[in-house]
This record gives C-alpha cells, structure tokens and sequence, in this order.
C-alpha cells in the first residue's frame, strides 16, 4: 500500500513538471531602430533604418532607442525597463542605473512621458499580437509581456563625458531570458570641431578703462575632447585656462584675441574654433601736442579727435559733433567722444594763434625799360627782407625779375609776397620844354626834341583843364607863379615818371643861380639854400609836380636856410624862396 503512494506521487509531481515545462516563455530582441528626441512617440523623426547602427559625437546628444521585444514562449514573461550596455561585444555587460561610472544615462523629455504606452512603430515583421510597450526615462518596475506577443520599449538616454571615443557600445533589455536576436549598436566618436565664432564672447566684450575677466565658451561637448585657450595681444598665443569647455580669461587691459584650440584623443581629429576678440577699449583720444602757430588773417587751422570703432559720437566745448573742428581764435579746445559701449575718453588742447604780416607787393606788371618802381612790402613788420638783399620796406627797381618780400611781425611772424616785373618798350623823354610868351599872359609850350612820345599830358598849374596837345597855347587869368607839369606816354603802353616840368613866374625874379643857389642838387634828404645876393630870405615853399604844397618855413635867416625834406618821396620838386623884393623859383630832385 505504501509503495503504491510513492508510485502515484512521483507520478504526479513529473505531471507538474511537464505542465510547467509548457509554460515557459521566450523573450528576445527582434529588431531595433535609433530615433532622434524631437518629437512624440509618433513624429519623432528616425535617426537610422531599422537594425542600423548609429554614431554619436557628443555627450550633449540626447537620443532615443526603440527596441521590439517578442515573446515565443507559452507562458508569459517579465519585461524589465532597465537597459545593459557592453563595450567589448558582449562580452560583460553594465546595467544603467546612472551611477557617475556609467558611459550612458536615462534623460527626461519634453516630447515624452515616462511610462507612456507605446504604439507599433516598426512594423509588423513579427509574429504574435501587439501589446503596448513603454517609454522609459526613468526605469520603473517590470511588466509582464504574454505569450506569443510583441512589443516596443523606447529609451530615452544620452552618452555620458565617460562614454569613449573610437568605441563601438552593444545595448540590450536586462534580465531577459534567451539570448537577444539583434544588439543595437551605437559607436562613439570624437569630433571636436566646434563652429566658427563658438568662442565670442560677446561682440566684443568692452571694459572702459579698466581690467576686466570674461567668461568664455566652447559651446562644444563630445567624448574624448581635450581643450586648450590661449590668447594672443600682439604677435604670439599664450596658453591659459585649465583645459574645460568653458574657461574665464585672465585680466584684460589691451586688444586681445582669445582661441581655443580643441583635441580629441585617441586618434580623433583637432581643430581650432574662430578667435573671439575682446576690446577693454578706454577711448584714447589725442588732440596732439599744444599748438602755437601763425597763420594768415582769416585763415584757419583744423582739429582732429580721431578716428574710432564702434559708431563714436563726437562732443567738443562748443557743442559741435564731428570728427573735425576748425579754429581760428586762440583758446583752450576740448572734446569728449563716446562709443556704442559708452566708454569715453576726452582730451583737451590749447591753441595759440598768431597773425602773419599782410604782404602785398600788387599784381605782376610790365614797366618800361629805363624805368624804375616802387615796391612797398606794406606796415606790419619790424624787419624786411628782400629776393635781391634789400632790408628796407620799400625798394626802387629798375630791372625786370621776380621780387620776393620777406616780413617779420612783432610777435615773430612772417608773411611775404611775390611780384613778377617785365620790361618792355623805351621810356619817353625831352630835353626841355620851350616857352614862348605871346603876350596878354599867353604862352605857347613846346617840348625839345621828345623821345618815344605818343602821348602828352600838360598840366598849366593854374587848375584850368590839361592839354592833350603836343605844344599848346594856354593863356592865364592874372599874375602869378605857376609850375607847368608835361607828363608824357611811352609806346609800351604805360604811363611812365617820365615828366617835364617848367617854372613859369609872371611876377618873379630872374635871380642868377650863383647868386642864390641850392646845394647838393640832386639831393638824397637834405640841402642847403645859400643867398650871396643882397635880397633878404623871408620863407621858403616846396610843390611836387602836382602843384600841391610839400613842405613850408620860414628862413632860418635872411642869407642861409636848411632844407630837411627826408619825409618826401623821391622825385622832381620846385622850391619857392620868398624875399623881400620877390620870388625866386628853383627846381630839385631828390633821389633815392
């Protein structure tokens, strides 16, 4: 009886086993598709075709995986929702559950939900019945997947910076019971190569007058990176920073170009990103060293604040607002420029202005041969000097040439003028003029043999209308002394000094020279008149050949008279020497 119990329990337990034996399920990995994490469970837009593996370059790529789990056995089976990735083909495997050692870690989205129910994205090339998977950003506990069904799972996951370069990553479901179909596979790799002008840092960064640090950034990630910053303020990069993506640069006080120059290991490639410039730019306004200058009256003298980047805006003292100022006045300038960043920089200059002596010698002129000219290089100066070595204010030529006057002003400044003279044609000339006397105080005047003369001017003296006539008649109204002027014109088409001149007394005493004379004559300035007759000397008068009064005094006595005529310019002169029985009529020339 005993042995029959025995037979029917072992009988019984060996019919447990085979039913349990059926009911074993059968979980594998049967296709595999890497997504981007930019969408829904529905639009996310696929990275790589079904079962292809994918690269990724940088830590900061967040991805997605899908993965069809399918169940062939007869009972159900238990899905878990953490992931296991392998390095070396499978050989051992690491369970993500984002310690700091892992190559790969879970991440959030903001176009999925955790625990979300998953649709049938990759198709129907499965056997069995679709059950709904899971997103998963965060792993929670298993669900059980039933017989003959599939499903997808979908991971939401980014490389970590421990994640290497040049290597090839195996991901699979953990804990499943048979090995997996497929291994979606995923191989890192370095590819430092950050975008031009990665590194600005801000366009560039401006500190006013001062020192200033500034916060830099590659702006890029990616496994097996090495960076170096170097900046550079004049011909050669020095190296700086302690080799992160982001770094702050040591105090800026100049110009300074700022690089980073990125390396991966392990074979990868290098590069170095675009320069970022950072201008800690105090304005450096110079006006130039205080001026003190002669200029010609009206004239002026310009102002420069210079020129500066990042769109200056100019404000000198009188409110003006450009580059440029025009001054004319002694003074103290100043001006004020500011930039788009607002820094400023001023600078201040005092003007002193002097004026040049005003020189004007007239317009370039033609005179003709023989004659001379006056040339007057003007009131302002306190010293002169000539192109021929004169070192008065006036000169008298006689030559044709260029003539250039040099003059110095009180205050040190010197102005000039140039005149060009020419010569052409002959001076007019006579040897005298004749008088006729035709009675009733009527005479006729004739020049003596003239020379080159095509034109007469005779001037009576008495005021009356000139004469335009080779030898006129003129009659005169009363008694008088009258000094008859010939002005005469040359064919070189000038009216030249040239004159004739006649002293015509109807009153006045025909006195020998001995016996009253005047000496030296002609005289530079100064003369004497000598009586040795027995009149009696009472004043003396001198006209110029225009018939006005030059001088007049009375005798120094009645035998001698000094004659001071150094104010008088050079030319022909008729003195009148008034006596107690008459005039006497003499005529002089006074000579440069």
């Amino acid at each position: 009886m005993k042995k029959l119990f025995y037979l029917l329990l072992l009988t019984g337990m060996q019919a447990l086993h085979l039913l349990h034996a059926t009911t074993t399920p059968t979980l594998g990995q049967k296709q595999y598709r890497w997504r981007n994490n930019n969408g829904s469970e529905t639009t996310a837009t696929w990275r790589a075709a079904v079962n292809t593996p994918v690269t990724v370059a940088s830590w900061n790529d967040s991805l997605r995986l899908r993965i069809e789990l399918a169940n062939t056995g007869s009972g159900a089976g238990a899905v878990t929702q953490t992931l296991e990735y392998s390095s070396n083909g499978g050989t051992t495997w690491t369970v993500m559950n984002n310690p700091a050692t892992n190559a790969f870690t879970y991440r959030a989205s903001s176009y999925v939900n955790n625990g979300a129910a998953t649709t049938n994205q990759m198709g129907t090339g499965t056997a069995g019945t679709y059950a709904a998977g899971k997103i998963v950003t965060n792993p929670g506990t298993a669900v059980n997947l039933a017989a003959n069904a599939r499903t997808e799972y979908e991971w939401v996951i980014q490389p970590t910076a421990n994640a290497s370069p040049s290597t090839t990553y195996t991901f699979r479901s953990s804990g499943q019971q048979a090995t997996p179909t497929v291994f979606p596979t995923l191989t890192m790799i370095c590819a430092g190569k950050p975008e031009a002008g990665t590194i600005q840092a801000g366009s560039p960064v401006v500190a006013c007058n001062t020192a200033t640090t500034v916060a830099l950034n590659g702006n890029t990630n990616g496994p097996g990176i090495g960076y170096q910053w170097q900046y550079n303020t004049g011909s050669a990069w020095t190296n700086f920073g302690s080799g992160l993506a982001s770094e702050s640069t040591p105090n800026i006080t100049q110009h300074t170009l700022f690089r980073c120059v990125v390396t991966c290991s392990n074979g990868g490639d290098s590069d170095t990103t675009a320069e970022a410039t950072i201008d800690p730019l105090p304005l450096q306004v110079n006006l130039g060293n205080d001026i003190n200058r002669c200029l010609n009256a009206g004239a002026s003298l310009k102002l420069d604040a210079g020129v500066f980047p990042n769109n200056p805006q100019y404000r000198w003292d009188d409110n003006s607002s450009g580059q440029m100022r025009d001054v004319s006045q002694s003074g103290v300038y100043s001006v004020r420029v500011t930039d788009q960043y607002t820094c400023t920089g001023t600078d201040t200059i005092k003007v002193t202005i002097r004026t040049n002596p005003h020189v004007a010698l007239g317009n370039d002129t033609t005179i003709c041969n023989k004659a001379t000219l006056r040339l007057d290089a003007g009131p302002e100066g306190v010293s002169y000097f000539w192109s021929n070595g004169e070192s008065t204010r006036e000169i008298i030529i006689n030559n044709q040439g260029s003539y250039i006057a040099f003059v110095t002003s009180n205050e040190g400044c010197i102005g000039s003028d140039t005149i060009q003279v020419t010569t052409a044609g002959e001076l007019p000339g006579i040897q005298g003029i004749s008088v006729q006397n035709n009675g009733q105080y009527t005479f006729k005047f004739t020049p003596v043999n003239p020379q080159y003369v095509i034109a007469y001017d005779w001037n009576f003296g008495d005021g009356s209308p000139h004469s335009t006539q080779q030898a006129p008649t003129h009659t005169y109204a009363d008694n008088g002394n009258y000094i008859v002027v010939l002005k005469m014109q040359s064919s070189c088409g000038y009216a030249s000094d040239s004159t004739g001149a006649v002293i015509l007394g109807l009153n006045t005493l025909n006195i020998d020279m001995q016996e009253l004379m005047i000496y030296p004559n002609p005289l530079r300035e100064n003369a004497v008149i000598e009586n040795r007759g027995a009149l009696k000397m009472e004043q003396v008068i001198v006209y110029n050949l225009a018939g006005q009064q030059v001088y007049r005094a009375p005798a120094d006595s009645k035998t001698r008279h000094n004659l001071q005529l150094q104010s008088l310019a050079t030319g022909t002169y008729v003195v009148a020497i008034i006596t107690d029985k008459g005039t006497v009529m003499r005529k002089i020339q006074l000579r440069p």
